[in-house]
């Protein structure tokens, strides 16, 4: 187990495989580190945090957390190291699933970006492709980047979202996402609501 600037890293080894979990509290960075090894169980992938800086980044609003399969790699992001780990175990999920990789990018600033009210980031999963979320807060717009992402592996289509695409009405949230050749538009009192709306709407596609 390591302490980490926020919480804590801690890590299983079973038959040569190794797992690792985050989370605020040693209680949640075990849990974390249960949900991969549920994950290794059912997979046979097995995720631990990066060695680099211990897979762990702090940025505005919260944590940004890198876990590796061999070459293979996901991301999480939370406003807490308990939030960034459970949404790493989401994407890794979908990774194992589709081989895709699910990563959000620090070197591009524009994957990570804040406004007033709310945070926007953006998830690549293949040459050039991106999810997008967007939320009051870090881990509710990664929470919406997972469920856009679940959208492409159940049907493949791809939803982005710009910082031009945001904008408040009225004291209203509005977000327009681009879903394919389609629009979808959300609309909430908080840029969570906002982003919600937007992923219920692209369901429903």
């Amino acid at each position: 187990m390591k302490l980490l600037a926020g919480g804590y890293k801690i890590y299983f080894t079973s038959g040569g495989k190794r797992i690792s979990g985050v989370g605020t509290t040693a209680t949640t960075a075990g849990v974390n580190g249960l949900a991969f090894g549920q994950l290794e169980a059912t997979t046979g992938d097995s995720y631990m945090a990066s060695t680099y800086t211990d897979g762990v980044v702090q940025v505005a609003g919260g944590y940004v957390v890198k876990f590796v399969d061999g070459s293979a790699g996901v991301t999480g992001a939370g406003n807490t190291l308990t939030d960034a780990g459970e949404n790493g175990v989401g994407f890794a999920a979908l990774a194992s699933e589709s081989g895709r990789n699910y990563n959000l990018s620090l070197s591009d600033s524009a994957n990570l970006q804040s406004f007033s009210g709310g945070y926007l980031m953006q998830v690549g999963y293949s040459l050039g492709s991106k999810v997008s979320g967007v939320g009051s807060n870090l881990s509710d717009a990664a929470d919406i980047a997972l469920g856009f992402a679940e959208l492409v592996e159940q049907g493949g289509r791809r939803c982005t979202l710009q910082m031009s695409d945001i904008s408040i009405v009225l004291g209203a949230f509005n977000v327009s996402y681009r879903c394919s050749s389609r629009i979808v538009q959300g609309t909430g009192a908080t840029a969570t609501d906002a982003g919600l709306d937007a992923l219920t709407k692209a369901q429903a596609l």
